[in-house]
């Protein structure tokens, strides 16, 4: 796991796995112009807590252990993950910790880091980086219900991003 630490321009902690590109995802036909290679990020606010043993702590370290779940995912199930794919936290799906009903995460690209961050590469061998944006259980029934255009609209028109935010509103 790599930890980007916020500065001026970026006041925020960008957490991104390390590894999970190496080995090429089959994906599914339907979806053959998507990035086979795949790097995922959580963006949390710069006062999140992220001290020597994060990843052990029971409030605060769940954005990791989410991370490492999500990047072990396609091979151990021999699964691809893509945009818009949505990962409930079991079933049915259990908050990540208790200052938070947070429950799920979609994975799509983050509003927080320049576009040039994106993709890495060209070709079939080019890495894509997407946010792993954590839902709500009513979020990720809107989205396995009206798909993963309507959910981002409402997102966005209540100026939901990527930044993780433990109370936010529940679209």
């Amino acid at each position: 796991m790599l930890h980007v630490a916020p500065v001026n321009a970026l006041p925020y902690h960008i957490l991104v796995t390390a590894g999970m590109s190496d080995l090429s995802m089959a994906a599914p036909d339907d979806t053959r112009e998507a990035p086979c290679r795949l790097e995922l990020m959580m963006t949390l606010p710069e006062r999140w807590s992220l001290g020597h043993d994060a990843e052990d702590d029971g409030l605060w370290g769940w954005p990791i252990r989410l991370l490492k779940r999500l990047g072990r995912y396609p091979r151990q199930h021999n699964a691809w993950l893509g945009w818009g794919d949505a990962m409930p936290n079991g079933q049915p799906p259990q908050a990540f910790a208790a200052n938070t009903r947070l429950c799920g995460a979609i994975l799509a690209p983050s509003l927080q880091v320049p576009v040039e961050f994106y993709e890495l590469g060209s070709g079939p061998e080019r890495i894509a980086f997407y946010a792993a944006i954590p839902l709500y259980r009513e979020e990720l029934e809107l989205r396995r219900q009206g798909g993963m255009e309507v959910l981002l609209t409402k997102l966005l028109h209540h100026d939901i991003r990527d930044v993780v935010d433990l109370k936010r509103r529940n679209v």
